[in-house]
């Protein structure tokens, strides 16, 4: 079961699913945010909802392999999107969010290699989430400020994609240094560019990570 509170621009502020029980925990939250092109909005109802079927698919298999949860899928005004948490256990994971960042790199490339119609964008955020308190119903509710950061950084990653710029991934500063080895890993093709970026509902510049990834 899954369910989610949002605000009144459309991102979750809580988000739950069944079958973990703590109170709080440090996760690599995930949000995946990809539109199609408008060829192939164009085409009916029913195969725009195959194109978004085969999306989803991509991303909840790698999630699932990565030893991630998928929280939400959402298709809102500004297209579908997928919301997933790494590390969400009684205690410290330290490898969520390397474990987030080989997830979204694997991802971005299944969509370019299988799916070019979608532009694809990723913001990662690690942090401390609230879970609870509905524990009468075995479900989990997660609150907290990289929710909001994750939803953000996908959100501003897509808008530049969009304008053929070459960001396809936001961090956070946290993600990016216990995420070290796994980016290590992709430094072949990719380029990182540390930059300070304004976003809506924080008051001062944000501290983030664009990732570029090579074709």
């Amino acid at each position: 079961r899954v369910s989610a509170l949002v605000d009144d621009d459309g991102y979750a502020l809580s988000l739950s699913c069944v079958g973990v029980g703590c109170a709080r925990a440090v996760c690599a939250v995930t949000f995946f945010r990809f539109i199609v092109d408008r060829a192939r909005e164009r085409c009916g109802d029913i195969e725009y909802l195959r194109t978004i079927q085969r999306a989803v698919d991509v991303i909840q298999h790698s999630v699932l392999e990565s030893v991630g949860v998928v929280v939400q899928i959402v298709v809102d005004e500004d297209g579908p999107a997928c919301l997933c948490a790494f590390g969400l256990s009684q205690t410290r994971d330290h490898h969520a969010s390397s474990r987030a960042v080989r997830c979204a790199h694997h991802v971005l490339a299944a969509f370019a290699r299988d799916l070019p119609w979608f532009t694809t964008a990723v913001g990662i955020s690690t942090g401390c989430v609230n879970i609870g308190p509905a524990m009468t119903r075995r479900e989990l509710t997660l609150i907290g400020v990289p929710v909001i950061l994750a939803a953000r950084f996908a959100d501003t990653a897509l808008k530049t994609s969009a304008g053929r710029s070459s960001v396809h991934m936001l961090l956070d500063s946290t993600t990016r240094v216990e995420a070290d080895e796994a980016m290590r890993d992709f430094a072949a093709t990719t380029t990182t560019t540390r930059m300070d970026i304004r976003l809506k509902g924080f008051p001062s510049l944000v501290r983030a990570y664009a990732v570029d990834v090579a074709d």
